[in-house]
């Protein structure tokens, strides 16, 4: 809820300039200036291709420096120290992309069957696709989900298993960040 208001909040800032332009480009297109209206169209579509990776980029190092500071910081205070929780963290959020990937393969591969029966007015078939495509996921999320929870070691072994409490605060990591991916990974299949 809080990111939806945080949201919120920034999409409001530009809502006087959305404004502006929905009506004005019509004014001006009516008036006959239909260039300058698609000027001020590519305009606002070209800062938004430039600086959405940009943006989008920032908040993700930002996050993960914050993050890597806060482990290490309070890791130090730990009987864990400060190089144990930086290296599971790592290790657990790579295995969280790899499973997120399976997700956005299943959903981006299904794109154009939906795309192609929906066009052709086959809409059986795209919910038909769809209920494939989220059964799918759920699956592989599922079984993502208990190896996490009952077996991470098998996991955390892969990367090398350590000292004690390496392996200990491993299991603890994937159990807990882990804890939602059936979840995570759903939103990516629901948003099609």
């Amino acid at each position: 809820m809080q990111n939806q208001r945080d949201y919120g909040r920034i999409i409001s800032l530009g809502v006087l300039f959305v404004a502006i332009d929905s009506g004005m480009a019509g004014m001006i297109r009516a008036d006959g200036g239909p260039k300058y209206s698609m000027a001020g169209l590519l305009a606002g579509c070209i800062t938004n291709i430039i600086l959405d990776p940009i943006f989008t980029q920032a908040a993700i190092v930002v996050v993960m420096a914050v993050t890597n500071n806060i482990l290490v910081s309070y890791g130090a205070k730990s009987v864990y120290g400060a190089e144990i929780p930086l290296t599971t963290i790592g290790i657990t959020m790579k295995v969280n992309q790899i499973i997120s990937a399976i997700t956005i393969g299943l959903a981006t591969g299904a794109k154009p069957i939906f795309g192609y029966n929906y066009g052709s007015g086959q809409k059986e078939r795209v919910k038909q696709t769809y209920k494939i495509v989220l059964v799918s996921a759920t699956v592989v999320l599922v079984l993502a989900f208990f190896i996490f929870q009952f077996a991470p070691m098998s996991i955390v072994r892969l990367f090398g298993a350590e000292s004690d409490l390496y392996n200990e605060f491993a299991v603890k990591c994937f159990k807990l960040f882990l804890l939602a991916c059936p979840i995570n990974g759903l939103q990516m299949c629901l948003h099609l």
